[in-house]
Parts: structure tokens; C-alpha cells; sequence
């Protein structure tokens, strides 16, 4: 009887083990077939190590998901991209199983289902513009006021200093400019000023004509203050930073300190908003508190034509 018994139990680890190895062998397959776009293979083994009883993890649902989704099946796409979120998988692949249920709604006309998924995609942090752009199933969405607002949802999400005002009143400056002394035609410079991560500051790159002078200035809103900040460093080796800086009155306004002769001066220093093709920098300084002021330099900024 002990004989018979311990048989039985080999012959049950064996077979368990061969199981498992099975199992395993089949979402390897599945696993290379996967990453080499093979879809219709990937869902073949994945399905057979399923049916042999491997679990369906949220991993191997989303992917068997997705596999179903690039041969055009929806439904079954469906069936297992849901079971994916159902399995509570990592917090990252939120976004990416909610986005491939919104294209597979789309391949099936559910319109509704399609903008739920997207917008739980977008709220996760999807931001795959190239796919919004150019999936064939969202084709027949691109053009409901919908999408087109989810759409935004999800580039404001990506660029959010694009879409907050604050960090926009500088933009006035943004372009390529040739630069004068105020109120004359000398040509003193040039100046490329840019727009930078994705809208979050603003690049001043300035050549001198003459002088071997250059240099660039980092203009942003400070998240410590809440106010414009620009930060100069020329070709010389100087720093400046200019700090509490307001747009007020047509003009971008801060405040610095410079070293005079006469000791520490207060430096205030303006960027007038004369219309779309004209900038004019002018910088001031003080050594009694503001009951005079001493001009450090007038230019006026003209918008290269072209």
C-alpha cells in the first residue's frame, strides 16, 4: 500500500512539473512572439498556456489584449484588456490598458466607451499624441468636439505651462529681433529669444555687433515666488539675476542690484510691450533709494523681417 501510495505521488509531482514547465514554455513563446509583433502567435500560446491553467495575470491579459487589438479583433481585445484592469495591475500600465480600450472601442463604434477610456487614459498620464494622430480606429473620432477636447486635455497634461497664463505674459518677446539704441539707427545686436520646455521658460541668446559679447538669459516664473525670475550669464563670466518680476502695464518689470562705484545700487529693469514687431529693454539704477535714477541702457528691439 505504501509503495502504491508513493508511486501515485511521483507520478503527480511529475506530471504537476511537466505542467509547469509546460505552462511556462507557452508564455515564453507567447513572450518572444510578443516583443517581435507576431500577434496572431503571441494570442495563440498565450490562449494554450491559459487553457492549460496559467493564471491571467494583469500582465499577460494586457497583453494578450493587445496582441488581439493589433489583428483587428476587437471584442476579444476587449474581453481581456478589461480582465487586465480587473486583475489590478502596476499603477503605470493604467494608462496604457485604458488608452488600448479606448482604440478598441473605437474599432468597435462604441463612441461612448471609446471617449470613458480615453479620458481615464489622459487622467493616468497617457499623452501618446502620434497615436491620437494617426490610429486608425480614433479616424472617425478625430473630428467630435469630444475627442477633439480630450485631445487637449491630454496636451495640456503633457505641456501644462502652455496652457496657464502666468507663464505666458513674456511671450511677447519670443522671435528673432535686430537691436538699437533707443531712438536711433545703430545697430548694437541681435537677439534670438525662444521659446523652451515645452513653454516653462523663455531663452535669450544675444550677440553683440562689434564686441566679442554674448550671452543668454533663463526667463521663467520662479515656483518659490510665484513671479518672473531671469537669469543672465555673459560671455564675460557675469551673473545677474533679476528677480520679482510682474508683468504690469505693458511691460515686464524686475528688480536686481548691481556694484557701483558709489556702493550697492537698486537696479530696475523693464521690458516694454510696444506691439507685435517692437520691444524696448530699459534698465535703471539707483544709489539713493530711488530719488534719482541713472539709465544703464535704452535699446530698442525691432522684429527681423523674414
Amino acid at each position: 500500500m505504501k509503495q502504491i501510495y508513493f508511486t501515485l505521488l511521483v507520478l503527480s509531482f511529475c506530471c504537476a512539473r511537466t505542467y509547469s514547465q509546460t505552462v511556462k514554455q507557452l508564455l515564453a513563446a507567447g513572450d518572444s512572439f510578443y516583443f517581435n509583433q507576431n500577434w496572431k502567435a503571441a494570442a495563440t500560446d498565450y490562449e494554450q498556456a491559459f487553457a492549460d491553467g496559467a493564471e491571467p495575470s494583469a500582465l499577460y491579459a494586457n497583453r494578450l489584449g493587445f496582441s488581439y487589438l493589433n489583428m483587428g479583433k476587437y471584442d476579444d481585445a476587449i474581453k481581456n484588456l478589461e480582465l487586465s484592469l480587473q486583475k489590478k495591475p502596476a499603477a503605470f500600465a493604467y494608462a496604457t490598458i485604458y488608452s488600448r480600450l479606448a482604440k478598441a472601442y473605437a474599432g468597435t463604434g462604441d463612441g461612448q466607451k471609446t471617449f470613458e477610456r480615453l479620458d481615464s487614459a489622459i487622467e493616468r498620464g497617457y499623452i501618446n499624441f502620434n497615436e491620437l494622430d494617426s490610429s486608425k480606429e480614433f479616424d472617425k473620432y478625430r473630428n467630435d468636439d469630444v475627442f477633439k477636447n480630450l485631445y487637449m486635455k491630454a496636451w495640456n497634461g503633457a505641456f501644462p505651462c502652455m496652457a496657464n497664463a502666468h507663464k505666458r505674459e513674456f511671450d511677447f518677446w519670443i522671435g528673432e529681433w535686430d537691436v538699437y539704441q533707443t531712438g536711433t539707427s545703430q545697430l548694437v545686436g541681435r537677439s534670438s529669444i525662444q521659446m523652451a520646455s515645452g513653454g516653462c521658460f523663455i531663452l535669450e541668446n544675444w550677440t553683440a555687433i562689434g564686441f566679442p559679447n554674448t550671452g543668454k538669459s533663463m526667463n521663467f516664473v520662479d515656483p518659490a515666488t510665484n513671479k518672473w525670475k531671469q537669469v543672465w550669464v555673459g560671455s564675460g563670466g557675469a551673473v545677474t539675476e533679476y528677480v520679482n518680476g510682474i508683468y504690469k502695464d505693458s511691460a515686464m518689470q524686475f528688480e536686481s542690484t548691481m556694484q557701483t562705484a558709489q556702493g550697492i545700487a537698486k537696479v530696475r529693469f523693464r521690458f516694454f510691450n510696444q506691439g507685435a514687431n517692437q520691444v524696448r529693454q530699459f534698465q535703471e539704477y539707483t544709489n539713493d533709494d530711488g530719488k534719482t535714477w541713472n539709465v544703464s541702457y535704452d535699446l530698442t528691439y525691432m522684429r527681423r523681417k523674414g
